[in-house]
């Protein structure tokens, strides 16, 4: 068995955090950055089914790329998700984070065909690579606020409605919107009075939805069937 992992080293090299993740032959972390708040992204491989630090992902057939932040101080994980849909093999490689922005940039290859949301690519050979940027808005959504407030997005998947509940969030006047992966602004629209909204417009894949209070903004991902 092949574990992904990702640790913390003080300077002196006595190890301060340890993670590992996957339950399958071959599951790899292949690349990790910071942000300016010294914030680690990872990305990297798996097979079969994946969790990392209780964020489950979607089953991978053959091979999946994913995409992951972790908390400096904890190691915990912020977020986690499938990086690109394809009926193949992809592979998670590179990923660099821009110090002045907290844009993510990620690399990988992959065979047959591959969409990150609205974006596909079909593959030319046996293998191409894929480069995509993920816009600030998305890369830095998800981000400790979630720990003090609940927030509950269900179903998810999901395939058409969307529902919203909390115990400590008044959602009556929640402003909703839903990004691509890419950064782009989908679905914009007050909540509803049944807390939920309407997906079925959206193509199949990962998204992220924030919800706006006057008192709090909190980001969740979801992923549309």
């Amino acid at each position: 068995k092949q574990w992904a992992c990702v640790a913390k080293y003080n300077n002196g090299g006595t190890q301060q955090w340890l993670k590992k993740f996957g339950t399958h032959a071959s599951d790899i972390i292949t690349a990790i950055d910071l942000d300016a708040n010294n914030e680690v992204y990872a990305i990297g491989s798996y097979q079969g089914a994946f969790s990392v630090g209780g964020v489950a992902l979607p089953a991978a057939n053959i091979k999946a790329a994913f995409v992951a932040k972790f908390n400096n101080a904890t190691g915990n994980t912020a977020f986690a998700y499938q990086h690109g849909n394809s009926a193949d093999e992809v592979n998670g490689y590179g990923i660099g984070i821009n110090q002045q922005n907290g844009n993510v940039y990620t690399a990988g290859n992959y065979k047959n065909n591959i969409s990150f949301n609205a974006n596909s690519l079909s593959c030319q050979g046996i293998w191409d690579m894929y480069l995509v940027l993920l816009n600030n808005a998305v890369a830095q959504g998800i981000n400790e606020q979630e720990k003090s407030f609940d927030l509950n997005i269900y179903p998810n998947p999901a395939n058409s409605l969307l529902s919203f509940s909390s115990s400590s969030i008044d959602l009556s006047d929640a402003h909703v919107k839903v990004y691509a992966m890419d950064g782009s602004l989908l679905i914009e629209e007050m909540l509803n009075t049944n807390k939920r909204i309407d997906i079925s417009a959206l193509n199949a894949g990962i998204y992220m939805v924030e919800i706006s209070t006057p008192k709090q903004r909190l980001t969740k991902v979801f992923t549309r069937q």
